[in-house]
């Protein structure tokens, strides 16, 4: 009983956090973007910047699956907007796969049109609750934008 309070009052802790983080982001209007975004390191890289702004997604989806014992078949299963409502610096959209995936895609200003990072749900140890690992096999320099994103062949 104890436990299960401590998660939730944690869970809302960091779907906190994520909304903060979302609405309090300012964009720079009329600022050119170099093509290669992907190249950009620290704080100020806009898809790092985006990522984060979308952390309330991945705490959806955890908060789902704890209370349900499933991941969410979609974006509107978690109760979140529809993929295309996610919009950033660069980032085009964030989608919720029925894996409990979410696929963000990126355009042109991150250095690849339709370029794609996803973060996986890591399930392996329940009592550490949702794990997130990041890859990408669209931006082979990921790590140097978005730290602890691997890059993968596929």
């Amino acid at each position: 009983m104890r436990n299960d309070l401590l998660m939730g009052i944690g869970f809302v802790l960091v779907l906190l956090v994520g909304f903060w983080f979302m609405h309090s982001r300012h964009r720079p209007v009329g600022v050119d973007r170099p093509a290669a975004m992907v190249a950009s390191t620290g704080n100020d890289n806009p898809m790092r910047q985006d990522l984060m702004a979308a952390a309330g997604i991945r705490t959806a989806v955890a908060e789902f699956y704890v209370s349900m014992g499933k991941m969410p078949k979609d974006n509107a299963e978690a109760g979140l907007p529809t993929p295309d409502e996610y919009r950033g610096q660069t980032l085009r959209s964030a989608t919720v796969n029925p894996d409990g995936s979410i696929d963000f895609e990126f355009d042109e200003n991150s250095g690849k049109d339709g370029g794609h990072v996803r973060l996986v749900a890591d399930l392996t140890h329940p009592a550490m609750g949702v794990q997130w690992h990041c890859e990408s096999a669209d931006y082979a320099d990921v790590a140097r934008a978005i730290p602890n994103c691997a890059y993968v062949q596929r």
